[in-house]
């Protein structure tokens, strides 16, 4: 598990959180849109 935490240190972390941050983006704009109509 160290092994593979040093080679690739933040590849899979960074990788879920922007899409975790990307689908927070595509909701909070959909419900704008539903809000404003």
């Amino acid at each position: 598990m160290a092994k593979c935490l040093s080679k690739c240190p933040k590849s899979p972390c960074a990788r879920g959180l922007l899409v975790v941050g990307l689908i927070a983006t595509v909701v909070y704009f959909l419900r704008k849109k539903k809000c404003c109509n």
